[in-house]
């Protein structure tokens, strides 16, 4: 046992790193899609991991609401400017412009979506905000990782900062559902991941970072906040 985590969320988070790299591993080579629908929620993967992580979520969500998904892959090392510009072409590139939008990130994926938001001016057509353990105020666990993107997750990062405590747009608020993982060992503290103002914040004080990928608890906190 590691020592300073509990032997059962060490397991726990390590079989949802394994099921991880087996959902990548089985979707390596899957074509990109092309949602159509009026509504479309685009989820964003953390760092290190890519998008098919999401796969069983993005079925729980088509199974029960009417939402149309699309994943979006990014890698490691470039910076946050690049993969935000990349992301706005891709949402222009593969979403309908009438369609309603949705964002639901993950850890560094969240940042990335609020960026879109906040920064974009193409981001008009988002509605609401899902982010999963992502570190708002920053992230104390990668204080000495090499890497742009992992300077740009400290918390007193100029990413951070340029960011700020709310989700607008325009002076616009932005619906949004923040999940907090309190058993989170990436996000430190893991109450960085509900520091953000006016967002509904939800704790699951029993989960791990990426434990609750897989969590049916998170699944309905994402279906719900999608169908309001």
């Amino acid at each position: 046992m590691r020592e300073g985590l509990p032997e059962s969320l060490f397991r726990r988070e390590a079989k949802a790193v394994v099921q991880q790299g087996w959902l990548i591993a089985k979707n390596l080579r899957r074509t990109a899609q092309r949602p159509m629908g009026p509504r479309v929620a685009v989820f964003v993967h953390g760092f290190m991991a890519a998008g098919p992580v999401f796969d069983p979520m993005r079925e729980e969500v088509t199974r029960r609401t009417t939402w149309e998904t699309l994943d979006f892959n990014y890698g490691p090392l470039s910076s946050l400017d690049v993969i935000t510009e990349r992301f706005a072409r891709t949402i222009e590139e593969r979403v309908p412009k009438s369609s309603r939008l949705a964002l639901v990130g993950h850890s560094l994926g969240g940042l990335l979506c609020r960026r879109y938001i906040q920064l974009s001016p193409g981001a008009r057509s988002v509605e609401r905000l899902i982010t999963l353990a992502t570190p708002h105020a920053g992230t104390r666990s990668v204080l000495y990782v090499p890497g742009v993107l992992a300077t740009a997750l400290r918390p007193d990062s100029d990413a951070i900062l340029e960011l700020g405590t709310s989700v607008t747009r325009g002076g616009e608020s932005i619906p949004h559902t923040a999940v907090v993982a309190g058993r989170d060992k990436m996000v430190t503290p893991p109450s960085s991941a509900g520091a953000v103002d006016q967002a509904q914040v939800i704790h699951f004080e029993d989960l791990g970072h990426n434990e609750l990928l897989f969590d049916s608890r998170v699944y309905d906190v994402v279906v719900e906040a999608l169908e309001r």
